[in-house]
């Protein structure tokens, strides 16, 4: 998730297409559902998958549960970076 989340949210700000505004309040939208909502599903899912009293089901929740913050948190703070930085980056690279 460390890789995941920056690059995630580095593609939805700087690409600017209509499909990255729409992934975006996709990783809104799952933050909105309070954990109560799907936390029967979610349980009876983990004994399906054999994993209800392991440490392996926490992590994956927890992990899951905040893909959508650090994608929001990412995102705000590459919209605070200007994009002439990157340019300026850019150019001096070709050099």
């Amino acid at each position: 998730m460390i890789l995941l989340i920056p690059i995630a949210a580095y593609a939805i700000e700087r690409t600017g297409k209509k499909w990255t505004h729409a992934v975006y309040v996709y990783y809104l939208a799952g933050m909105m559902i309070p954990f109560q909502v799907y936390m029967i599903p979610l349980f009876k899912e983990m004994k399906t998958f054999g994993l209800y009293g392991t440490l392996t089901a926490p992590i994956l929740i927890y992990i899951s549960g905040s893909v959508g913050m650090g994608v929001l948190l990412f995102t705000s703070f590459i919209r605070g970076i200007p994009v002439e930085i990157e340019e300026a980056a850019r150019d001096r690279r070709s050099l």
